[in-house]
């Protein structure tokens, strides 16, 4: 069960109206670098070797569950949706950081206001 208290309840508050992200660092350059970490300029490789094949014809986005909104978009309709490019950092927990990371696509925050997750909803599983 979470906790029920004012402060939980404000910091939920301010998490749903993107309160506090601006999008800026909120360190001084000096302490980006959070304890424990050590900084790479590449990607670590954590997978098999191997990349699936799926012809764009096939892809699908399918989002359902506790919404109240459930869609299903092939790639064209996926691609049409806005672009946000973004650059962030990225501290893992396996002690690895990455600065000024630049993603482009489409925002979770955009998929959220699509699906339109029910007040039950308290998992998100992606396959």
């Amino acid at each position: 069960m979470a906790d029920d208290t004012k402060l939980t309840r404000t910091k939920q508050l301010w998490a749903q109206s993107g309160k506090f992200l601006t999008g800026h660092t909120s360190r001084p350059e000096t302490e980006r670098l959070p304890p424990g970490q050590h900084l790479v300029n590449n990607w670590p490789v954590l997978d098999l070797g191997q990349t699936p094949n799926v012809p764009r014809e096939r892809w699908r986005l399918d989002v359902g569950g506790v919404v109240d909104n459930p869609f299903s978009w092939d790639w064209a309709t996926f691609a049409a949706q806005p672009q946000v490019e973004k650059t962030t950092d990225i501290h893992c927990v396996t002690t690895w950081s990455r600065y000024d990371n630049r993603w482009e696509g489409i925002s979770t925050h955009h998929l959220i206001e699509m699906a339109q997750p029910r007040s039950e909803a308290t998992f998100v599983l992606f396959t």
